[in-house]
């Protein structure tokens, strides 16, 4: 299931994306990932340079640094999973 995307149609320095996240969404494990533009089926797994969430949940937020030019980036949850514990720092202590 997918999110919201940003597609990346130049060379930008930084892309970044604050998401409200869905209700039924919440407390779920999400996962960014790209693909080409307008071939959403060619997926991989892409890695985020900042991610966070807060205000329980409810608010997520992103930012690739030097993203693949000519690429949507979106996050994607991960279904049958659950988080027991809210994360309100970087996530990318986590890996």
């Amino acid at each position: 299931m997918e999110c919201w995307g940003f597609q990346v149609d130049a060379e930008p320095e930084v892309i970044n994306a604050w998401i409200l996240v869905p209700e039924t969404w919440m407390g779920s494990p999400l996962r960014l990932v790209r693909h080409p533009n307008g071939m959403p089926d060619n997926q991989a797994l892409a890695e985020a340079t900042y991610e966070a969430s807060v205000f329980e949940g409810s608010v997520f937020n992103w930012s690739v640094v030097h993203p693949k030019e000519g690429c949507t980036y979106t996050y994607q949850r991960l279904e049958g999973f659950a988080i027991l514990t809210n994360y309100s720092s970087n996530l990318s202590d986590r890996r």
